[in-house]
C-alpha cells in the first residue's frame, strides 16, 4: 500500500474526530522538520480549511517546520486557519526559525493573530526573535494592540540577550500595547541578573493583571448596583400594582354602588310612572261610568 502524500497526510491529520497527539485529546502537532514546507499555497489552505472545520481542534502546534521557508502566498494560505478558528486557544510555533522570516510573510502572521478572538495562548519559543529589528517589533505590537483574547506570550530561548536598546525599545512598546496578557515567559534567554529590559517586559503582564482585576472588581461592584436596582425596581412595581389593584378594586365597587342607585333609581320611575297610567285609567273609567249612568237616566 501506498504511503499517503505529505499533502494528504496533513489534511487527513487535520480531519480527525478528535485530534489526539502525545495522549492529548484536542492536540493536533504538526511536528517534524520539513513537515509543511513543501506543500502548496493551494494544498496549505485545504489544511487550513480542514482545521477551521474541525472544531474539536483546542491546541495546534507547528512545531520544527521550519516555517520561516514558507513565501507570501504559503503563509497566507497557513494563516487562514489561525484567523478564521473559533476553537484553537493555543497555537505553538516552537522552533520554526521566526526571525530570519521576511518582512512581508511576517506580518500576515500578525494580522491573523490581530484579528484572532480565540487564542488566549501563543508559544514563540525558540525562534530567534533577537534577531527582528525595529519594524518586525513594531509589527508585532500592532498585532498585540489588536488582539484582546491573548493570556500568554512565550518568548522563551530567543537569546534576547543579544538584542540592542533599539531593539529592546521596540520590542517593549510592542507588548505594552497589550491590556489583555497575563503572563510573558522569557526564561533561557540568557539575562544578567535584574535585567531591566526582561523587568520591563514582565511589567507589562503584571501592569495588565492589575487592571484586569480593577476591571473585574469595578464589573462585580457595577452587577451589585445593578443587582439592587432590578431588585428596587420589582419592589416599586410590586407596590404599584398592588396600589393600582387596590384602586381598581375601588373603581369597580364605586361603579356597582352607581350601577345599583340607577337601578333603583329606573324602578322607582318605572314604579312612578305605572303609578301614574293606573290612576289615569281609574279616572278614564269613573268618567266613563258616569257618563253611562247619565245616558240610561235619561
Amino acid at each position: 500500500m501506498l504511503a499517503a502524500s505529505p499533502h494528504r497526510a496533513v489534511v487527513e491529520k487535520a480531519e480527525q474526530q478528535p485530534p489526539c497527539d502525545f495522549g492529548m485529546s484536542g492536540y493536533l502537532n504538526l511536528h517534524g522538520p520539513h513537515c509543511l514546507e513543501p506543500l502548496t499555497a493551494e494544498q496549505l489552505l485545504e489544511f487550513a480549511e480542514a482545521v477551521e472545520r474541525n472544531e474539536s481542534i483546542k491546541e495546534l502546534a507547528f512545531v520544527g517546520n521550519n516555517l520561516s521557508a514558507l513565501d507570501k502566498d504559503q503563509w497566507e494560505s497557513l494563516s487562514s486557519c489561525i484567523l478564521r478558528s473559533k476553537s484553537i486557544t493555543t497555537l505553538n510555533i516552537f522552533d520554526n526559525g521566526l526571525g530570519e522570516m521576511g518582512a512581508a510573510q511576517w506580518k500576515v502572521l500578525a494580522a491573523a493573530l490581530r484579528d484572532n478572538t480565540s487564542i488566549t495562548e501563543l508559544n514563540l519559543d525558540g525562534n530567534d526573535l533577537h534577531q527582528f529589528n525595529k519594524a518586525k517589533w513594531n509589527t508585532f505590537g500592532w498585532a498585540l494592540e489588536g488582539n484582546t483574547t491573548l493570556k500568554r506570550l512565550y518568548l522563551k530561548q530567543n537569546n534576547l540577550n543579544k538584542m540592542k536598546a533599539g531593539q529592546w525599545e521596540a520590542c517593549i512598546a510592542a507588548v505594552e500595547k497589550n491590556t489583555s496578557l497575563i503572563s510573558i515567559g522569557l526564561q533561557c534567554n540568557g539575562f544578567a541578573h535584574d535585567n531591566s529590559y526582561e523587568k520591563k517586559v514582565e511589567g507589562v503582564a503584571i501592569r495588565n493583571k492589575h487592571a484586569i482585576r480593577k476591571a473585574k472588581r469595578a464589573v462585580g461592584t457595577a452587577v451589585k448596583w445593578a443587582q439592587m436596582a432590578v431588585r428596587w425596581a420589582k419592589e416599586v412595581m410590586r407596590q404599584t400594582n398592588e396600589i393600582m389593584d387596590k384602586f381598581l378594586a375601588g373603581v369597580k365597587e364605586e361603579q356597582v354602588r352607581q350601577a345599583e342607585i340607577w337601578r333603583e333609581e329606573e324602578e322607582q320611575k318605572a314604579a312612578e310612572l305605572a303609578e301614574e297610567e293606573a290612576l289615569k285609567e281609574a279616572e278614564r273609567a269613573m268618567e266613563e261610568d258616569e257618563r253611562y249612568g247619565m245616558s240610561h237616566s235619561k
